[in-house]
């Protein structure tokens, strides 16, 4: 059964053609769907889980999502060793 109707919205928006095969191609590959990537991103970056949205642009995402993650753990650790 589809995922779609109730509750959900169907969004519409302009892409550059050779990107959106590129993303699509790259969402095949790792056995997932451009839907499934697109509300994963809406919900990290409504967390607060990317706070710049140009490291995207990137190839690698999820290296820039460690990378993040890894300095924010590097600026609380500081915060802590100030303290003390």
């Amino acid at each position: 059964m589809s995922n779609t109707g109730k509750g959900k919205k169907l969004a519409f928006f302009n892409c550059d053609q050779q990107m959106w095969s590129q993303f699509i191609a790259r969402c095949q590959s790792q056995d997932t769907t451009a839907t499934a990537m697109l509300t994963n991103f809406i919900g990290l970056y409504l967390d607060d889980s990317l706070n710049d949205p140009d490291p995207i642009a990137d190839d690698d995402l999820e290296k820039n999502l460690l990378d993040s993650q890894l300095q924010k753990l590097q600026s609380a650790s500081a915060k802590v060793r100030d303290v003390y």
